[in-house]
């Protein structure tokens, strides 16, 4: 997905892209096999989820692979694997491009960051320019653009909820981390928000 791979890149990371594997377990298991043999990371998108038609974690598993996180309660973004396949550590991300992109932020960045030595991402504090209910229990990345208005930073929503959206994310410079508890967002009250690129302010 050449979203994910040039958020990664941004980092630093050295990303090898791969053909789009067939849908059938004898393809994943090879391309997850080359893919292993000389990265320090594998990651996919799609096929993650427990269908008929999905096939990265049987693929994974008869490669000897382990998988020790299968789902996370996160909004978009839910299916979400993570584990190794020999000496590489494994993520499988959702296959929709919002879900994908949340669960690159979430998890993989600041994996790389780690593996590298670095220091792991930053977040910034800005106010939310949008009101927002929902339900606790999953924390939500929404996709907003940051924005500087005199001397204080806000956080303006870019579209509405959908993980198979792409819309939101063309204007977008961050994601808002909404915690799991949190039942709404008041237009003023100040949050957290995951930059996608450290020049992420627009004018």
């Amino acid at each position: 997905m050449p979203m994910l791979a040039a958020l990664l890149q941004a980092d630093g990371a050295n990303v090898h892209p791969m053909a789009i594997v067939q849908d059938n377990a004898t393809s994943m298991q090879s391309a997850l096999r080359d893919a292993a043999s000389d990265a320090d990371m594998v990651l996919t998108t799609a096929g993650i989820s427990v269908g008929d038609e999905d096939h990265v974690r049987d693929a994974l598993l008869r490669l000897g692979g382990e998988i020790a996180v299968f789902k996370v309660a996160m909004k978009p973004g839910k299916p979400l694997a993570a584990g190794h396949l020999g000496g590489a550590v494994f993520i499988g991300l959702p296959g929709n491009p919002m879900a994908a992109l949340a669960g690159a932020i979430a998890f993989v960045r600041p994996l790389l960051a780690k593996m590298a030595g670095m220091a792991a991402p930053v977040t910034v504090r800005a106010y939310a320019a949008f009101d927002m209910d929902r339900k606790p229990g999953r924390a939500e990345f929404v996709p907003v653009c940051l924005r500087q208005r005199d001397a204080c930073l806000w956080a303006e929503r870019t579209g509405q909820d959908g993980s198979g959206r792409v819309a939101p994310l063309l204007e977008a410079t961050g994601f808002a981390f909404l915690p799991s508890e949190n039942e709404t967002v008041q237009c003023g009250n100040e949050i957290e928000v995951v930059p996608f690129t450290s020049g992420a302010i627009a004018s």
